[in-house]
């Protein structure tokens, strides 16, 4: 199998990020780089830019794009794999399981929060967040998190 045939093959499996793919096609970079213009140009494909180069397939949800550009971000990947794992977790509580600040955890919830992946519910003195539709969430992540996936269960 060629070059462009591996690189349309896998973007039609997965969204990935421009550096994700060329590793995984195992074809140099300006090769790479040559195809996805093809492809974005003839339509076969859609881009992202944004801190990322995200590449996808016509047939992916915008929700699932923004799931997956979400989870690049380490700190949001680790609050949405433990929401995934609890029924409710207060945000006290994920800042001593992750290590991370006060700030960068709220952030990410804003995050979250914004693009509807979280609720919020009040209870003195703590806020506690849970994920919107598991269900979904772990539907989204199957398809482009395979490996994460296997491991939650």
């Amino acid at each position: 199998m060629n070059c462009k045939q591996k690189i349309i093959q896998e973007i039609h499996k997965k969204p990935h990020i421009f550096n994700e793919l060329v590793k995984k096609v195992d074809c140099a970079n300006e090769t790479v780089d040559k195809y996805l213009d093809e492809f974005v140009l003839n339509g076969k494909i859609l881009e992202k830019r944004s801190k990322f180069r995200i590449l996808f397939s016509k047939k992916i949800s915008k929700k699932n794009i923004i799931l997956f550009e979400l989870m690049l971000n380490p700190t949001i990947k680790s609050i949405i794999i433990l929401l995934m794992k609890t029924k409710e977790i207060s945000q006290p509580e994920i800042v001593e399981i992750t290590n991370k600040s006060n700030a960068t955890i709220s952030k990410a919830f804003k995050i979250l929060h914004h693009a509807d992946f979280v609720s919020k519910k009040y209870n003195a003195p703590f806020i506690y967040y849970e994920i919107r539709n598991k269900d979904e969430i772990f539907s989204i992540l199957k398809k482009i998190y395979p490996n994460l996936t296997t491991r939650m269960l």
